[in-house]
Parts: C-alpha cells; structure tokens; sequence
C-alpha cells in the first residue's frame, strides 16, 4: 500500500515536470492535450523551410518504347515471399534513334485487394554502351499492365545518359507472352 502511494506520488510529479513547462511555453493556462502538441509539432515541421508552394513533376518526354517477350511464369519463393519469376527479352527503341537489345527478370506478387506487384532488373545492351535498370511498379486488379519507376545505376557509351536516370513507365501486356512497355523522364 505504501509503495504503491509513492508510486502515485512519483508518477504526479513526473506529469507536472513534463506538462509545467509546455503550458508555460504557451503563456496559457489552457490545458494543452498530447494531441494537439502533437498536431502542432507536426504543423511546424510539415512547413519548416518551405519556400514556395510551386511543386511539379515537369514535363513528360518519351525515352523509348520496348517490345518484350516474356517466359512463361514460375513459382517461386524471393526472401519467403510467394510469387511469380518472368524472364523476359526483347528491344528497346529510345527515341534518340538508339536501338538496344532487352533483357531482364520480373517477380510479380498479389497485394491485398488483388493489384499486382512487380520488381525487376535488367539491361540494355547497345552495339557501344550499356545501361543496367531496376524497377517497381503496381498493376491495378483485373488490368493487363502496371505503372512503376525505374532506376538506372549505371550506364556506358552511348547509353551513358541514362546513368543515375529515373523514369516513369506503363506496360501493358498485348497478347500473353507480349508486352509493350513506355518510359518517360519529367524535366
């Protein structure tokens, strides 16, 4: 019982250290919630250092269209998690002129509600350069393709504009086994 009302005492005390000052720091005898301390620090930090509200995404500028056919779909298991592996192969026709050579794996997994996931890499593979990529995407439930973001970490030659390039990109699955994929940069 006696500790148990030291503990009550211990514990008041630790609430009016924390609360006193907050309250005082409002020069306010209006008692402050952790909810709206909470909405306020989140109020602060959302806008600190915010200059201008003019964000874009820029303007889309095609960077090529690829013809790709995939292998048939493989169970398989990647860090315990159930999915599909494609391999697939095809061209990459960039719209600088560039053809390139396309190859790549995709594990595809279902999310909750249906839509699809997809991650992969591959590479495109010029007469001089390279570009090697990796994506993620998600494929809304009951459509023929997925709308994603790929990455390339490194490219060479005449591929070398691609390197430490991101891009947006749509597929979409033609007949099975085909697939047309776009790519778009936003400057």
């Amino acid at each position: 019982m006696w500790s148990e009302k030291i503990s009550l005492y211990v514990v008041l005390i630790v609430v009016a250290a924390v609360v006193w000052p907050i309250v005082s720091h409002y020069n306010s005898v209006t008692i402050i919630t952790t909810s709206q301390i909470i909405q306020k620090a989140a109020a602060t930090n959302a806008t600190a250092g915010v200059t201008s509200s003019n964000l874009t995404l820029g303007t889309p500028h095609l960077l090529g269209t690829e013809y790709i056919k995939t292998t048939s779909p493989k169970p398989s298991v990647v860090n315990g998690t159930h999915g599909l592996l494609v391999s697939y192969a095809g061209s990459f026709v960039l719209n600088n002129g560039l053809n390139a050579t396309d190859t790549g794996t995709v594990f595809t997994t279902n999310l909750t509600g249906g839509a699809d996931h997809s991650q992969g890499q591959g590479i495109f593979i010029t007469k001089n350069g390279t570009a090697t990529f990796v994506y993620l995407g998600i494929g809304p439930p009951g459509t023929s393709g997925d709308i994603g973001t790929i990455f390339y970490p490194k490219a060479t030659g005449t591929l070398a504009y691609l390197g430490n390039k991101i891009a947006i990109y749509k597929d979409e699955t033609v007949k099975p086994g085909n697939a047309i994929v776009k790519q778009w940069e936003f400057k």
